[in-house]
């Protein structure tokens, strides 16, 4: 479940910020969120991360990427994209 969640959020984030720069909009560290984006976007379609394991352990590793596509706080969605992080960030680890 963890791991369909939180791969399904992270495309939602590399999309958005896709869409974002497309209007033309630039921030202080846009150049860190284009390579996030890119990087993450590479390491999801290569690795599948099938396993709710798979998937926490690539989460707890490039968690600072992850929280770096949630756009500014003027923005619409931010709020509810923050709750997500949150809840994805708190959700119990179960080994099985």
């Amino acid at each position: 479940m963890f791991a369909q969640e939180a791969r399904a959020y992270i495309e939602k984030l590399i999309r958005l910020q896709k869409k974002i720069e497309e209007k033309g909009y630039r921030y202080i560290d846009h150049g860190a969120v284009i390579q996030a984006r890119r990087h993450l976007k590479s390491q999801l379609e290569f690795y599948p991360y099938e396993t709710d394991d798979k998937m926490r352990r690539f989460w707890d590793h490039h968690q600072d990427e992850i929280r770096g596509l949630i756009p500014s706080q003027s923005h619409r969605c931010y709020k509810k994209l923050m709750t997500e992080f949150i809840n994805l960030q708190n959700q119990e680890h179960v080994i099985t």
